[in-house]
């Protein structure tokens, strides 16, 4: 736990074809106007099925290649280095805060010793990679896990070589739990298991069922966001399912489930996303859009700002609130999709812009489709700056865990000025001070 907490007081937050791909060169959908293509590859690399999973950091993005045991690196001008690792290697690479790329590199590569991947405990490890210089620093040990496998690893928070992070991994074959690898200034220090708690939507789809679902640990140290059901042409909203991801927060030092799930709108039916901060204001992005049932973009993704709903159930109408930006799927003449997905994961990272606070990249990569690199500046939040006037027509009242509205529609907003509900009567508030607005009226609530 002293871990944990310390973390939250240091976190600041030759395949490819031989003609570069540049910026220009690549013509998306229409996009949010708070997100900018920096750069993007519409001349992927045919690498199919051996390179599943790609992170971006620096303005480059690296792609781990299993059969070949290399990171590729591109960035706007094309292929820039080979990384090689070993003769073969597994399918997850991620970053962290500090812009280290970390690449599963088990020794005995694919497929492993019993089968495609299978993660065995005297054989696990990572090899990070230095994003500023693209070389080599050490492997790090993953030591303690179960047999079992998983493909896809998040964003890690903090930095793995110095202070304390952890490693999160969803398993197929080890029953429904995620994993929990923990790190002290680089060197292993304990690894736990975690039960899943599987909501009864998903009771005829076992998380224990995927390879492709994935943990990562944001805000302070003390929550994390958990995505164990990333069931291809199943969990997504076009099927009713796109809330699927969990939150699950830290109690007297265990994870432990809210049953809260964050709002995902237009979710496809791939897996994949990042929880991130801009301003002090949360978001996540993932993985969105489709043409038809199973059949989702390949590079495609949707912002939202971060939001909680007690079901992974879609609401279509009451979902789209929590939607800030969407990167649309790019299009041919026909308005067919160009880029489908090639695997059932669509990786992402997010990064601070230097000198620039209000404003991150996001690099996205999924097989088979594009690669890219964007710049989000979120629009300026709506919200009440300024108290004034009085609501004498209109009763409002807090109380215990709610404020009552009598009379009119009311907009709740925080302390800070956000949005957070809406609604007359009985209108369900943590506790805390709001101010509740009807038309040009509004007053200050406390709700204890």
């Amino acid at each position: 736990m002293k871990n944990r907490l310390l973390l939250s007081a240091t976190i600041a937050a030759g395949m490819l074809a031989s003609a570069p791909a540049m910026a220009a060169d690549y013509v998306a959908g229409s996009h949010d106007k708070s997100l900018t293509n920096v750069w993007g590859s519409c001349e992927h690399a045919p690498l199919g099925a051996n390179a599943r999973t790609g992170v971006g950091a620096n303005g480059k993005i690296y792609v781990q290649v299993h059969n070949t045991g290399t990171v590729q690196v591109y960035d706007k001008d094309g292929k820039a280095k080979d990384i090689k690792i070993a003769d073969k290697i597994w399918v997850s690479i991620t970053a962290d805060d500090a812009g280290h790329i970390i690449s599963r590199s088990d020794v005995g590569g694919w497929a492993g010793p019993e089968g495609a991947g299978w993660y065995l405990s005297e054989n696990a490890k990572l090899t990070v990679i230095d994003s500023k210089t693209d070389e080599i620093i050490k492997d790090v040990a993953m030591p303690g896990g179960p047999k079992c496998r998983f493909d896809a690893l998040p964003h890690v928070q903090g930095d793995l070589l110095n202070g304390f992070c952890a490693i999160h991994a969803v398993h197929n074959g080890a029953g429904q739990i995620f994993t929990e690898f923990s790190y002290q200034d680089g060197e292993h220090i304990n690894t736990s298991n975690i039960p899943v708690t599987i909501h009864e939507a998903f009771t005829g789809n076992p998380a224990g069922n995927q390879t492709l679902g994935q943990v990562q640990a944001f805000g302070d140290g003390t929550k994390l966001a958990v995505y164990a059901n990333p069931f291809y042409a199943e969990t997504s909203s076009l099927n009713g399912f796109g809330n699927g991801i969990a939150l699950y927060e830290l109690v007297d030092d265990a994870w432990e489930y809210t049953g809260k799930y964050f709002v995902t709108p237009n979710h496809s039916s791939i897996g994949g996303f990042m929880v991130f901060e801009v301003n002090g204001v949360e978001y996540i992005v993932y993985a969105a859009g489709e043409a038809e049932k199973g059949v989702p973009s390949g590079d495609g993704f949707a912002i939202a700002k971060v939001t909680y709903t007690d079901t992974p159930v879609s609401n279509p109408e009451t979902d789209k609130e929590a939607l800030v930006a969407v990167k649309y799927a790019a299009l041919d003449a026909e308005d067919n999709m160009l880029y489908k997905p090639g695997a059932n994961l669509q990786c992402f990272n997010v990064e601070p812009v230097e000198n620039e606070e209000g404003s991150v990249y996001i690099y996205t990569y999924n097989q088979g489709s594009v690669m890219s690199q964007w710049k989000f500046t979120p629009p300026v939040q709506s919200g009440i700056t300024d108290v004034t006037g009085d609501m004498e027509s209109v009763a409002v009242r807090g109380g215990k865990g709610e404020i009552t509205v009598e009379g009119a529609a009311a907009e709740v907003y925080n302390a800070a000025g956000m949005l957070v509900a809406k609604g007359a009567g009985s209108i369900k508030c943590a506790a805390g001070l709001y101010i509740v607005k009807t038309g040009d009226k509004a007053q200050k609530v406390v709700v204890k």
